[in-house]
């Protein structure tokens, strides 16, 4: 390589691939004679990518650098900021600094050959370090401090290079050097565990970047922390240049337990990470959050509902999803004016010097693109990230590991697609599955033994999941050698109570005591999962009854929902007609099904104390003039009258009526019309107390009794009760899958069928012995789709891509007020006066009571009752509780 003068000992690129950077129109030294030349004459994404893609693939080219462009310095990329002070949503997943990747492109593994010195940083860097420039007859480019001769690696992260280079030739690379390490980087294994072939080869393979792809109990953990441990005291890269990210503290303990031994790691959560990089700011918690929202927003104080939890998902949405607020109050119902709203809450923790738990990660992003200096010394600790359940990302924590790892990209990202259940979270198996989408050039492993389950259990859920189109190709077997008689999937036939169903197969593990093989059974080796909390509430209460110590999110919360309580108010008014304590439940009854009371009607109507006196109320209101008030009392007292029949068949009988007959059915489902998060419904906590009801016919005591089951104490040790989003990551011997029917798997709420269908995989891959599925009178599809493989649906949801609006909703939430003519601008006039007083001396903005927009709408929809109002868009669970009665007593007004 001196023909041409070039420096003394410079590694050429038949191994490292290393380019060569030239001025325009100069020859470049006759080691890359027939490399291609490519001319970086602007900044752009075309020319970054074409030499992203040769420096990937170790591709030497001759880059002819035109001057000028910010990129002169090998050592100083341009500082160059992204839209640091661009809303969050704003800002793409796919968001690049082309400044940064062409900078990175050009000098991480390039020699400067613009002038007769020839030199490269990175062995110019191990000199300053200790080491001797190599001499001309020595194919390296220095000597170590024992004499060793070493090539100084620019290139993608990746042990295996020397193993390439010439015997007795070691590599420094770049990430140990800007850390002040010399030491070589050598592929050698450290491993304190016996690793299964497809674990150890993702453990130890050579680059350092990769997606792994690791199915229910296929020891993903172990091969993260065996992966970190091999980069450490295998490879010998500086702890200081790497880390483990964590979903959440539980994870971040049980992998530091794991790597106690290996010094100098660091394992954050993904939050403890943003706070980090967010600097010099305090960290609030929910209680704050909500008080700074207050200042912010006009919301109904009710003790039965919590009309911001919905302001609190919102705010989750755009941040972390990364969502226009426009679009995300098109999908969320009771968030008008959602984007004025974020931007003054996020004004208000910044002058407060505050981060909300997901203002952290998008404030550590801000500082990211906002801060050059700061981004480039943010990256030298992030050379390499373990990441772990990557599925359950959300956008914005993509674009944060994205923005931190820079360039090069080493992210060894360890999940499973198909136990991806938090999309309304933002989480997406497309993470995985266009994984060298986010991080060109990494490596792809597969676990695909399944050490949990038994192999029946195993056979289904593979089954199960062919069905869906948007994930990973991957098979899965069970553990190599286990019995196919050790375990099983068991199937029950459909049940008219499934409760009792499930409280019976739990009673006769524990009571037994034994499983299958014998096995000894404790009541902590049992779990009940369920789609949704508050079917577990029969179940839970059956236990208790039988003694069976349970653990269970169920408590007496479930009877301050407000579907509940207006059915137990019911019930009292059935059961005890002429008691005075019962009609004081009346004006509560009242609410629920809505009849468009005005407050101080349903107030007049809670005075009554028989369905005599609010037959003589009707009366009177006729005599008034007031035609249509006295009609809804009246059918308020028949309602009373056709409980009050049908109360000595029974509870059951009572809330049947209730729900088919009066109309609380209608009045859940218009609740149910909006819906987010894992799904909560109110025909939900129907079905939960029509269960309950067979186990307490009596009416009088059903409140009574309930209420005495769900105070009772629980065991920290006992059953386990939960949802199935609760459990992800945990597992028992024994799974109950609880009301496997159709409504619930998939949920009837829920339009995304795949994501569904994963839930139900993580729900039968709990077990490591036995997983049984009580399926209610109508089963779920899923179960049909258990004994054989099929074919995925060619037109898949995928709900973080493309979010679906609820049912039945209107899709046109911008009616102009101005188009309004006529009776329809009347009503809309009065709308308007009505809003002015809700608002009046609050300080709060109209549009967060309801904007011109919703009321244009009503005005020119002119729904006569509540379901057909929650169909409005801005309509809401929230707005309904609040807003139902007013607004359609305006709209019957101007009928």
């Amino acid at each position: 390589m001196t023909d041409d003068g070039a420096s003394s000992g410079m590694v050429g690129h038949e191994w490292t691939g290393r380019s060569v950077v030239v001025a325009p129109g100069a020859r470049p030294p006759s080691a890359w004679d027939g490399c291609e030349r490519v001319s970086v004459t602007t900044v752009s994404v075309e020319t970054a990518d074409l030499l992203l893609d040769a420096w990937r693939a170790r591709r030497p080219l001759v880059i002819e650098l035109t001057p000028g462009l910010g990129l002169d310095d090998p050592e100083k990329p341009p500082a160059v900021s992204g839209p640091a002070g661009a809303d969050p949503w704003e800002w793409p997943v796919d968001l690049r600094i082309v400044e940064d990747d062409l900078h990175h492109a050009v000098w991480a593994n390039a020699v400067d050959a613009r002038t007769s010195d020839r030199s490269f940083q990175w062995a110019n860097l191990a000199i300053e370090k200790g080491c001797k420039r190599a001499p001309q007859d020595v194919v390296a480019d220095v000597l170590l401090p024992d004499g060793t001769p070493a090539v100084c690696d620019g290139g993608p992260l990746d042990a295996s290079l020397g193993e390439r280079l010439p015997p007795g030739t070691s590599v420094v690379h770049r990430v140990g050097l800007e850390h002040g390490r010399i030491n070589t980087l050598v592929l050698s294994p450290t491993i304190d565990f016996p690793l299964a072939p497809d674990q150890l080869a993702a453990v130890v393979a050579p680059l350092a970047g990769g997606r792994v792809i690791a199915p229910a109990g296929s020891g993903k953990t172990r091969v993260l922390t065996e992966r970190a441990r091999v980069l450490v005291e295998g490879w010998g890269l500086p702890p200081a240049a790497l880390a483990l990210v964590a979903y959440n503290v539980r994870a971040r303990e049980e992998l530091q337990n794991r790597l106690s031994g290996v010094a100098g790691v660091r394992i954050r959560t993904l939050n403890a990470l943003s706070l980090r990089l967010a600097s010099d700011v305090r960290t609030i918690d929910e209680r704050d959050v909500r008080n700074h929202l207050g200042s912010l927003i006009a919301l109904p104080r009710k003790a039965d509902a919590d009309p911001m939890a919905v302001w609190l998902e919102a705010l989750t949405r755009v941040r972390l999803g990364l969502r226009d607020p426009d679009e995300v109050e098109g999908d969320l119902p009771d968030v008008a004016g959602l984007g004025d709203v974020v931007r003054r809450y996020r004004a208000a923790l910044a002058s407060a010097r505050e981060v909300d738990f997901d203002e952290q990660v998008v404030r550590a992003i801000g500082r990211l693109l906002g801060d050059p200096a700061f981004r480039r010394a943010a990256q030298r600790s992030a050379r390499v990230l373990l990441v772990d359940e990557f599925q359950d990302l959300t956008p914005a924590h993509v674009l944060l590991l994205r923005l931190l790892t820079g360039p090069a990209g080493a992210v060894f990202g360890v999940g499973d697609d198909d136990q991806t259940i938090y999309g309304y979270a933002g989480a997406s198996p497309r993470w995985l599955v266009d994984f060298r989408r986010w991080f060109p050039g990494s490596g792809e492993h597969a676990l695909e033994v399944n050490y949990r389950c038994a192999p029946a259990v195993v056979d289904a859920a593979s089954n199960l999941l062919t069905r869906n189109a948007i994930r990973v190709p991957k098979s899965i077997r069970a553990r190599p050698g286990r019995d196919r008689r050790d375990g099983r999937l068991d199937v029950r036939a459909p049940a008219a109570e499934p409760a009792r169903a499930t409280a019976e197969i739990v009673g006769e593990l524990v009571a037994a005591g034994t499983g299958s093989g014998n096995v000894n059974v404790k009541p902590s080796d049992v779990a009940v999962l369920c789609r949704v909390n508050s079917l577990l509430a029969p179940v839970h209460v059956l236990l208790q009854h039988e003694g069976v110590p349970i653990t269970s999110p169920v408590d007496e919360r479930f009877l301050a929902r407000s579907t509940v309580r207006a059915s137990l108010a019911w019930c009292a008014l059935a059961a005890a007609p002429d008691r005075a304590t019962a009609w004081r439940r009346l004006e509560e009854a009242a609410r629920r099904p809505r009849r468009g009371m005005s407050e101080s009607l349903r107030r007049l109507a809670g005075k009554q104390k028989s369905a005599a006196d609010l037959r003589s109320l009707a009366g009177w209101l006729e005599n008034k003039g007031s035609v249509r008030e006295a009609t809804k009392i009246e059918e308020l007292a028949s309602d009373v009258e056709i409980l009050r029949e049908v109360a000595p068949e029974g509870t059951a009988a009572i809330l049947r009526v209730l729900r088919d007959e009066v109309g609380l059915a209608s009045s859940a489902a218009a609740l149910d019309t909006w819906s987010f998060g894992s799904v909560s419904s109110h025909e939900d906590d129907l079905d939960a107390l029509l269960a309950l009801a067979h186990l307490q016919p009596d009416p009088a005591a059903f409140e009574g009794w309930l209420r005495d089951a769900l105070s009772k104490p629980q065991a920290a040790d006992g059953v386990t009760l939960a949802s199935v989003h609760a459990v992800k990551g945990r597992e028992w011997p024994y799974v109950v899958v609880h009301h496997a029917s159709e409504g619930q798997f998939p949920h009837r709420l829920v339009e995304d069928v795949e994501e569904e269908r994963r839930v139900f995989h993580v729900a039968i891959t709990r077990s490591s012995v036995d997983t049984i599925v009580v399926p209610g009178a109508k089963p779920s599809s899923f179960l049909d789709e258990l004994p054989a493989p099929g074919a995925p649906d060619r037109h898949p949801v995928d709900r973080r891509r493309a979010p679906v609006a609820p049912p039945g909703k209107t899709s046109t939430p911008k009616a102009a007020a101005g188009d309004l003519t006529g009776e329809d601008r009347v009503l809309f006039d009065a709308l308007r006066s009505w809003r002015s007083e809700v608002v009046r001396g609050t300080k709060k903005p109209a549009y967060t009571v309801l904007p011109d927009a919703t009321l244009a709408h009503i005005a020119k929809s002119r729904p006569t009752d509540e379901r057909a109002l929650a169909r409005v868009q801005g309509i809401g669970p929230a707005k309904l509780e609040q807003y139902a009665d007013a607004v359609l007593a305006i709209v019957h007004e101007h009928g």
